[in-house]
């Protein structure tokens, strides 16, 4: 959560908990050993999220692997996981923002449509699950070279302004320092 829907005034840099993301194909995420199990935590293992040359929107770790969607003519894909260990993905397909998510009210998985936004990225804001109340996934994008997010609480219905972007957004999600920063490289 970022309080208050701001930036920080000055920049806080810190290492991230998830390796940096090497390809708009491809994206990690800490999570528990499997989907909807959250019993070993939600940083016990490193989940990998790519798009294959046959379509697939393959989520995997070291012991399991799943392809969740199966989608032709996709540019770019983010991925997190809920505190519930339920895969939520963002992908851009025919120029334009898709979500995968757990919709908790249907009690199955939506794809809702959110336009044309550039660059979205994904990530769990906090890991720690005594803290489930105010967990949450945080959207990022940039739209018309403004950052923008979106909550999981506000079911990705309302858009956040936070500022200017300073190029791409290549990379977001909790830094080692307790906050959430975001990772910008030149157009």
């Amino acid at each position: 959560m970022l309080p208050d829907n701001q930036l920080s005034n000055e920049p806080i840099t810190a290492s991230f908990y998830t390796p940096i993301r090497q390809s708009v194909f491809f994206d990690y995420e800490l999570g528990g050993a499997d989907f909807q199990d959250n019993s070993t935590g939600l940083d016990s293992h490193l989940w990998k999220c790519r798009y294959t040359r046959d379509g697939q929107i393959r989520v995997y770790n070291n012991i399991v692997s799943y392809d969740v969607l199966t989608l032709l003519n996709v540019t770019e894909i983010a991925f997190a996981f809920d505190i519930n260990m339920q895969p939520v993905i963002a992908y851009n397909q025919n120029a334009i923002t898709h979500l995968y998510f757990f919709d908790s009210i249907a009690a199955q998985f939506a794809t809702i449509v959110l336009g044309k936004l550039e660059h979205p990225r994904l990530s769990l804001d906090t890991r720690v699950i005594s803290q489930t109340d105010i967990a949450d996934v945080i959207l990022a994008y940039t739209k018309n070279g403004i950052l923008c997010i979106r909550y999981q609480r506000e079911r990705y219905g309302v858009e956040h302004q936070l500022g200017i972007a300073s190029g791409r957004l290549w990379h977001c999600g909790m830094m080692k320092n307790y906050r959430f920063g975001f990772v910008f490289r030149p157009e």
